[in-house]
């Protein structure tokens, strides 16, 4: 099986750090940000790419098998691998879940056990990334800039939800595990009025500066040799500042994590350290991760 792991040597990555804060270069994939035209938010698309499925709408008795499914955006086809909910008549919140560098969404969907963990009917979206030329080639995502071709198929995936299997896409939720918690990250950063929370494990970025803030679990291991810990540090930095949370920390979820006090509009930003190394860890695959959710 590919591993999910980030590449070891890359360019460096820009953080969201807003003047207010010191811009510090990360370890995450990507590269330098290109300053928005005007000094303003990154614009978000108004409207979602063209989409064909090319397989049949899902049909049949709902289980937690991955189903793999070919869409096109525009011209290109790509695939997703859908875990639909078990019960219930939707709509259902929808979950975009990002593989590491190497991976492919149904690895990721086997190894993170998401739905052991939320425990609500939910629609999960594994997407494969591809090869990437800007990182040698390495499979992976776009996590660069606005006008990423993975935004539009982003897009596409919620609206191929929606349309198909009962999507809510008033409640979308990115995850993303290593360079897909930098993709996570970018999602949530340029689309901010799509995405209801992001979960970046092991991840960098955001790469842009972010329009708004949203609710953000950020997890880090403090030994983690292939994305130092630091990169961490700087996204909890970054979605706090875009929260316009105060200072102030309390514990969260159960001990494990903490969270800033203070958000704008409802959000959450909490940051939990583990011991370990660059992996998911095991308490996310119990009730922390959908009580963060809500779910």
């Amino acid at each position: 099986m590919l591993r999910d792991v980030e590449p070891r040597r890359r360019p460096p990555h820009r953080s969201a750090l807003y003047p207010a804060v010191v811009a510090t270069i990360l370890g995450g994939a990507g590269c330098p940000a290109r300053p928005t035209p005007g000094g303003g938010a990154p614009a978000e698309s108004a409207h979602a790419p063209a989409l064909v499925p090319t397989a049949p709408p899902w049909r049949g008795a709902f289980d937690r098998r991955a189903r793999r499914v070919q869409v096109r955006v525009g011209l290109e086809e790509r695939t997703l691998h859908l875990v639909p909910p078990v019960q219930g008549t939707g709509p259902f919140p929808i979950l975009v879940v990002f593989h590491g560098r190497g991976g492919n969404g149904e690895a990721a969907a086997q190894r993170f056990a998401i739905e052991r963990a939320v425990r609500s009917p939910f629609v999960g979206l594994y997407p494969d990334g591809r090869p990437q030329p800007w990182m040698h080639g390495a499979i992976g995502w776009d996590s660069r800039e606005e006008g990423s071709p993975d935004l539009e198929f982003f897009d596409a995936m919620v609206e191929w939800a929606r349309a198909t299997v009962g999507g809510d896409p008033g409640r979308v939720h990115v995850l993303g595990y290593s360079w897909g918690g930098g993709m996570a990250n970018h999602v949530a950063c340029t689309r901010p009025t799509r995405v209801r929370s992001v979960v970046s494990v092991g991840g960098g970025g955001p790469s842009v500066p972010c329009g708004s803030g949203v609710s953000a679990l950020v997890v880090h291991g403090v030994n983690d040799q292939e994305e130092p810990i630091a990169a961490g540090h700087d996204t909890y930095a970054a979605w706090a500042f875009a929260a316009d949370c105060g200072p102030g920390e309390q514990p969260a979820l159960g001990g494990n994590c903490v969270a800033r006090e203070g958000c704008g509009d409802g959000s959450q930003v909490l940051f939990c350290e583990h011991p370990r190394g660059h992996e998911w860890p095991s308490f996310l695959k119990g009730p922390a991760l959908g009580e963060f959710l809500g779910l």
